[in-house]
């Protein structure tokens, strides 16, 4: 499993942002849908995936 883990983060993480003032962890793109990346957004109450356009993290 941490082999995996590791794999996983080395595969997909694209840096780290404030968007919308929330901290959240850039995974880059999704093969169907080239002009949004996938933001996990980290907050208190848990972890929310969100699909966002490319630019919305600079």
């Amino acid at each position: 499993m941490a082999n995996t883990l590791k794999q996983f983060v080395m595969d997909r993480f694209a840096g780290l942002s404030i968007v919308d003032d929330v901290p959240t962890i850039n995974l880059g793109p999704v093969a169907d849908h080239p002009d949004e990346t996938l933001y996990a957004f980290v907050t208190p109450k848990g972890t929310e995936l969100r699909l966002l356009p490319n630019d919305t993290g600079k």
